[in-house]
């Protein structure tokens, strides 16, 4: 099998011709890469945040099941902890950074 030799040099003529019609034609070479990016800009839009929605509406979610008895193990273990924690205001603890003024004023 014969393969063809690329010649570099007629391309880069071509290029060239390209690059100078592309700068004499600016303002509609710049509409034509502007509509270009807007158009990918609305695809990739699309994609990640429509398309997402959209998927999110049709998502059906299953209602949550309790368990009474977990349940009311779960209330009792809170209302314990919260009559704990309002009987923790009402103690009186010592002054830990003044100990000889307490204690001298208990002793006496």
């Amino acid at each position: 099998m014969k393969f063809k030799k690329i010649k570099f040099e007629k391309n880069i003529i071509n290029l060239e011709k390209l690059s100078r019609r592309l700068a004499e034609n600016f303002s509609s070479t710049f509409l034509g890469f502007l509509i270009i990016v807007l158009v990918l800009a609305g695809l990739v839009y699309y994609q990640y945040v429509i398309l997402i929605q959209s998927s999110l509406a049709t998502i059906k979610v299953k209602p949550l099941a309790t368990q009474e008895k977990t349940y009311q193990k779960i209330l009792d273990e809170w209302t314990k902890r919260n009559e704990r924690f309002l009987q923790a205001d009402f103690r009186e603890y010592p002054d830990l950074f003044h100990p000889a003024t307490s204690t001298s004023a208990s002793n006496e």
